[in-house]
Parts: C-alpha cells; sequence; structure tokens
C-alpha cells in the first residue's frame, strides 16, 4: 500500500500459480489505484511483472514507494532483482544478482529513491554483500555502493528527520550501520551496534 503526491493509494498485488507438468510456476505482480475519494471505486489492475519458471518458483515478492510523483516498484525474478522507475508502464531500470527472497528495502526521502539489497558475492569463496543504489529522475541511478558482508534477512533502512540514510545489515555475529549524510555521495565507515552473544546465534538475525 502506498500514496501519491496527492494522497491517493495504490495497492500491489502478486499471485503464483502452477505451470507445465514439471514443477513449474507462473508469478505476476499487478497493481490498482482508488478511482474515488471515497474508496468505492478501483481501476483495473495493470500488471507489472509477469515471469514463468518451467521447473522452480518464477518469483517472489513485490513492492513499491513514491518519490515525488514517480511510483518505483521492485520485485525479484528467478535470483534477479528488478526495479520499475517513473510509471509501471516504462521499461526496467535496473537490474541486479540477487540473493533472498525479501532482502531488499527501498524507502524515500521525497526527491530521491534508496535502495538496499543484499547481492551474491563477485568471487564464489566471499561472502554475500549488501548493496545501496539511489535514484532520481533527473540523474537515473547511481553507481553501485558495496556496504559490507552480510547474510540472509539481515536487512534493514530507515532515513531520519535530518535525512541522514541508515543501512543496517549483518552476520550471525554482528549488527553492522552505515550512514549517508544528506549532500554526500559517500556513506560513512561501517560500525558495529550490536554484538551477537553465542547463546543467541541459532536463530536468524532478522531486522526490519
Amino acid at each position: 500500500l502506498v500514496f501519491d503526491e496527492n494522497d491517493v493509494p495504490s495497492i500491489g498485488f502478486s499471485g503464483l500459480e502452477g505451470w507445465g507438468d514439471g514443477g513449474g510456476s507462473r508469478w505476476r505482480a499487478r497493481i490498482v489505484h482508488a478511482a474515488s475519494s471515497d474508496l468505492s471505486q478501483w481501476s483495473e489492475p495493470k500488471t507489472f511483472a509477469d515471469a514463468i519458471s518451467p521447473n522452480q518458483e518464477a518469483a517472489a515478492s513485490a513492492s513499491g514507494v513514491f518519490v515525488g510523483g514517480d511510483l518505483a516498484l521492485v520485485y525479484e525474478v528467478r535470483d534477479h532483482l528488478f526495479v520499475r522507475t517513473g510509471t509501471y508502464t516504462e521499461g526496467l531500470a535496473l537490474t541486479d544478482v540477487f540473493t533472498g527472497t525479501h532482502d531488499y528495502v527501498l524507502a524515500s526521502d521525497g526527491e530521491q529513491l534508496h535502495l538496499v539489497y543484499h547481492s551474491v558475492a563477485s568471487e564464489p569463496n566471499n561472502s554475500s554483500r549488501m548493496v545501496y543504489r539511489g535514484w532520481t529522475r533527473q540523474a537515473g541511478w547511481s553507481d553501485r555502493v558495496d556496504l559490507g558482508a552480510t547474510t540472509a534477512h539481515h536487512t534493514a533502512l530507515a532515513i531520519d528527520h535530518a535525512g541522514n540514510v541508515w543501512v543496517f545489515y549483518g552476520t550471525s555475529t554482528s549488527i553492522r550501520v552505515r550512514i549517508l549524510k544528506p549532500g554526500s555521495s559517500v556513506f560513512e565507515a561501517e560500525r558495529c551496534i550490536i554484538s551477537v552473544s553465542g547463546d543467541d546465534r541459532a536463530s536468524h538475525g532478522w531486522l526490519s
């Protein structure tokens, strides 16, 4: 559920169905918006993603946020992260290798989109990485910023009232944070904010 600059709500939703005889699936994501002020009427659903896999789950997880008047929609298809920006009728703006069904967060400060996600490592024996990218209509996508080592379900993002972007991530032994100050293109150095005791390391370190 997201609201545009005129407080009109839009709802994104997705569904998975069986496909073929080999354990495949088809996944589709759609969006609707309110067509009346009392919410009694809604637009026809618009499909913004449609994926088929012959032998596995085709895709999962879709969400969105408004950046001014621009709608950004993000979803995962077969280990790749996709983001549409502008409107859902435009072409794909970003595709990147991705790890984790829901391991991404996007937020807007009103002028810029901030996206963090769990990406596979560039080398086979290295750990997975927390990655940041920003987007504006004027400049498009920023370069990929590698923030640090991470593991599954360790992904959180927040923007405070001063405009600082806080990115939280970590491993089974620690939770870490890096901060992007307003007007800066470089994150501050990584800081460890929580060391996880041995007794707690059997559980997932879910962040939100």
